[in-house]
C-alpha cells in the first residue's frame, strides 16, 4: 500500500512537472479600479492575490504593477496554484505590466523549467553561492541585467533588447520644455531630415 501512494506521488509530480513546462508566466495583467466608499478597489481578474485599496485613481495605476509582480513572485514560490492564463484589457481596464527585470526573470524561470535544471545546478554553473542563485528564481528580487544575462547563457539561451514604438507617438511632455541645444522645431526638422 505504501509503495502504491509513493508511485501515486510521484506520478502526480511528474504531471504537475509537464503542466509546469508547457506554461508561460505572464507578464501583463488587465486589471479594474472600482469606486467604494472613499477609495478605489482594484481588481485583477486573473490574479486575485493582487487586488488592493487605494486612495486615487493614480495612486491605484502606479501600484498596479508592483501589486502584480508581488504576487505572482507569491505564486510561484508557492508552487501550489496554476499561474494565470491572462487576458488583454478589456474597454475600461487598465493593463499592468511587470518591470523589465521581471520579464526577464520571466523567461529565465521558464527555461529553467524546460531544462529541469534548479538552482543549486546555476550555482555550480556561474560559481556562485546557492542563496545568490536562489534569488534568480525569486520573481520579486530586483535583479542586475547582466547577471540575469550571465544565468540565461548557462542555460544555452540569451537576453535581446529591443525597442518598439509606440502607437500614439512621442510624449506632449517632450513640446512642453525645449532641451538645450535643439527647440522642439529644430528637433521636429532634424527628424524630417533624418526620414527623407
Amino acid at each position: 500500500m505504501c509503495k502504491q501512494r509513493r508511485c501515486s506521488a510521484r506520478m502526480l509530480l511528474r504531471v504537475v512537472f509537464v503542466f509546469l513546462l508547457a506554461m508561460q508566466i505572464p507578464v501583463r495583467f488587465r486589471y479594474r479600479i472600482e469606486r467604494r466608499q472613499a477609495r478605489w478597489n482594484v481588481v485583477f481578474p486573473e490574479l486575485s492575490s493582487a487586488n488592493f485599496t487605494a486612495d486615487s485613481p493614480a495612486q491605484a495605476r502606479t501600484e498596479a504593477p508592483e501589486k502584480a509582480l508581488t504576487a505572482l513572485a507569491r505564486l510561484l514560490l508557492k508552487g501550489s496554484e496554476a499561474v494565470p492564463v491572462c487576458q488583454r484589457a478589456h474597454a475600461g481596464e487598465g493593463e499592468a505590466v511587470l518591470p523589465l527585470f521581471a520579464q526577464g526573470k520571466a523567461r529565465f524561470i521558464e527555461r529553467a523549467w524546460a531544462l529541469q535544471v534548479q538552482a543549486a545546478d546555476v550555482a555550480r554553473a556561474l560559481g556562485i553561492t546557492r542563496q545568490e542563485a536562489a534569488r534568480l528564481f525569486d520573481l520579486a528580487h530586483p535583479t542586475k541585467i547582466d547577471a540575469l544575462s550571465k544565468a540565461l547563457e548557462v542555460l544555452g539561451a540569451q537576453l535581446d533588447l529591443s525597442l518598439s514604438l509606440l502607437p500614439q507617438g512621442p510624449s506632449p511632455l517632450l513640446n512642453e520644455k525645449p532641451r538645450r541645444g535643439r527647440t522642439p522645431k529644430s528637433a521636429a526638422a532634424a527628424d524630417d531630415a533624418a526620414s527623407a
